[in-house]
């Protein structure tokens, strides 16, 4: 689907290498390109061609005196009707670009004076009400988001300020209100803002309760989108390598509907930059990083994103990184055009829309077309795909699917009910598990051959794959490269982990008795330690009880108490990996500050720091499988200080001090059982 046309050069250096971004933007009956270069470059525009190469169209050598202080990246704004390429609001407040001629050509320089000092980069966006222009700016060096007024003669005006880092910042009409949109830097997160278009003032809305459990760290890059009759914000963020999805609601409310990570099938680590576009009923979403690659997805109206292709970086086309993306739709195809600022030129890709299809959706039976469609059932449904490359994903309740003729992307869904696959094809078709966020590998699916497909079981849901040629299906068959798809954090607790003897314990402070029952450390070992003599070691009852039988006296050692987990009682699930992640790209557990006991817990591979290898041993031993550092509960002498401990830190002593006088001690201590994160 992806192909790769060629590789962009103007011939000359300083507009060729360090290009640091790109903007697509239509003019009349044409489509044009425009990029800008570092130090020494500036702005170079390119005319689209359908199914030719483009047509180097403009350039504008930056003058040596203007001082640029931003990362010389482009943005588009209309400022007192004149269409206009801003490349930076400097230190000083001034607005910095150039005008656009309505052939698409570079026109003169343009500056703008805010009555506020900036902060060296390009954010800004503008709206209008009746006759009053308004635009909102925020830069890198300040903390704020201004709206001002925009008069008659080019003249602003202050009109609000609100606090914020954006890293982004756009701006979406909906069909009742002006919604700022901002992703903000310093709080990891999506920011709304609604604007008063008589009087241009900025009114935060509260999103923080829908929000709070997005695992984003480090906005890369944002765009905004309106499709399937709602709008949607989508945000990169390059310390999570994750893409998030929002459904944006027109009084400025958030709800996330889709956050998927990176895997070594989608190439991209580090995301950098994402680049989206709708196209009749379908919209297509680009992403590229420090992997190596672009992938392509689908946004389907559930606000989800479905992984369509990956291309691999090669030495043809120039893909060692991606800083920058566009996109554009000329004639026929998409054509896609790639940066990195270590390598000269454009990648130029395609992807052909000869044979675009539809969007359908609904329950009962729903037929496609011979194009490629996207068919969603709701509820209980039949969705019969017609001859094309057709993704279909199933409904929450039994879904029957059938993709026909071409190369069809069976989508399936945690918590629905029963889905068949009635003609799945061999090294064809492909079968979509990533809404599963507990999956991470292939053992462990129950997966059983049939004399005419497969059936897949997992976490009480059943999957029937009937193959194409009516023979059975191996697991090899159906799930080839099972790392392919981008991955999903799982959405809750398992409920359906192996039963096992329970291990239960108390987490918190537990007091260790030889004199009486200790609930908190049944069935525990517990290792009595004196320096020069050999451990003595006892189990704890299933009350908890323990007899060292030390000699009368006093006797000055130290305990050390081991007590294992079972997955049976389910104390430790999904969402504590989603915690684990969030604390291991640096951001608070969805509850609010984590506390050092926390941090111990989420090391439960003991390696001394809070990191994504935690999160993915706690999924593990979520749904039962063997880790490396079995789970287990730690007790801490309760006056140990633990206050240094950090997600970088996480070092702790075991040993707790006691005096046995005639065999008896009685000790205070702190209890945690690792991997289970939770709020204290």
């Amino acid at each position: 689907m992806i192909e790769y046309e060629r590789t962009l050069t103007t011939g000359f250096v300083n507009f060729d290498r360090g290009i640091c971004d790109l903007v697509s933007i239509e003019f009349g009956a044409g489509t044009y390109l425009y990029s800008t270069s570092g130090p020494g470059g500036g702005l170079v525009v390119w005319q689209l061609n359908n199914g030719d190469v483009p047509t180097f169209f403009d350039s504008q050598v930056f003058d040596s005196s203007i001082s640029l202080d931003g990362d010389q990246t482009i943005e588009f704004a209309n400022l007192g009707s004149e269409d206009l390429l801003v490349l930076d609001i400097s230190s000083s407040g001034s607005i910095f670009g150039y005008s656009l001629e309505p052939t698409g050509m570079i026109g003169e320089t343009q500056q703008f004076q805010l009555p506020s000092e900036g902060g060296g980069t390009t954010l800004l966006a503008s709206y209008s009400s009746n006759d009053t222009e308004f635009i909102v700016a925020a830069t890198d060096g300040g903390s704020r988001i201004t709206a001002y007024r925009v008069g008659p003669t080019g003249t602003f005006t202050e009109v609000d300020a609100e606090i914020g880092r954006p890293a982004f910042l756009d701006t979406v009409e909906t069909a009742s209100n002006t919604i700022v949109v901002t992703a903000d830097s310093s709080t990891h997160s999506v920011v709304t803002f609604q604007a008063d278009t008589e009087t241009g003032e900025l009114t935060r809305v509260d999103n923080s309760n829908a929000t709070s459990h997005l695992a984003l760290n480090t906005p890369s890059s944002m765009e905004v989108i309106q499709a399937y009759g709602s709008s949607w914000v989508l945000v990169a963020g390059s310390g999570s390598n994750s893409i998030s999805v929002m459904e944006l609601g027109s009084d400025g409310s958030l709800l996330p509907t889709d956050h998927v990570l990176d895997s070594s099938g989608t190439k991209f680590n580090s995301i950098q930059d994402i680049a989206v576009t709708s196209v009749g009923d379908q919209v297509f979403v680009f992403a590229g990083g420090e992997d190596d690659g672009i992938s392509l997805f689908a946004l389907v109206p559930s606000g989800q994103l479905v992984h369509l292709e990956t291309v691999e970086g090669t030495a043809e086309n120039g893909l060692v990184g991606v800083d920058t993306l566009s996109v554009a739709q000329v004639g026929n195809e998409l054509q896609v055009f790639a940066a990195d600022q270590q390598q000269d030129g454009l990648s130029q890709f395609s992807v052909s829309l000869d044979n675009l299809g539809s969007v359908i959706e609904g329950d009962s039976i729903q037929s496609g077309t011979n194009g490629d469609d996207i068919l969603l059932g709701m509820g209980g449904s039949t969705l019969l795909a017609g001859g094309g490359d057709d993704v279909l994903v199933a409904g929450s309740g039994t879904t029957v699917m059938a993709g026909g003729e071409g190369a069809d992307i069976f989508v399936v869904q945690n918590g629905s009910r029963t889905t068949i696959v009635s003609d799945f094809e061999v090294g064809v078709d492909r079968l979509d598990l990533s809404d599963f966020g507990q999956l991470r590998f292939p053992s462990q699916l129950d997966f059983t051959p049939t004399e005419d497909g497969a059936q897949i079981d997992f976490l009480g849901q059943t999957i029937v794959l009937q193959s194409a040629d009516g023979g059975s299906l191996s697991q090899p068959d159906v799930l080839g490269d099972f790392f392919d798809a981008a991955v999903r954090l799982p959405n809750g607790p398992n409920e359906n982990s192996s039963e096992t003897v329970s291990s239960s314990g108390i987490t918190g402070a537990v007091t260790v008795s030889t004199a009486k029952d200790n609930p908190g450390i049944r069935d525990a070992e517990v290792h009595f330690i004196q320096d020069g003599s050999a451990p003595i070691v006892v189990q704890a009852d299933s009350q908890g009880y323990f007899d060292l039988q030390l000699p009368v006296g006093s006797e000055q050692g130290h305990i050390k108490i081991i007590k294992s987990y079972s997955t049976g009682i389910q104390e430790i699930n999904a969402l504590d990996a989603l915690q684990v992640l969030r604390m291991s790209v640096g951001l608070e557990p969805t509850w609010g500050t984590a506390q050092p006991e926390n941090y111990i817990a989420a090391d439960i591979n003991r390696d001394g720091s809070v990191n994504a290898l935690d999160a993915l041993d706690i999924l593990r031993v979520s749904v039962g499988l063997p880790v490396e550092s079995d789970a287990e509960w730690v007790f801490l002498d309760s006056k140990t200080d633990i206050s240094e401990v950090t997600a970088d830190a996480t070092h702790y002593d075991p040993k707790i001090s006691v005096v046995a006088l005639n065999g008896d001690f009685s000790v205070e201590t702190t209890s945690i059982l690792l991997g289970n994160v939770e709020q204290l």
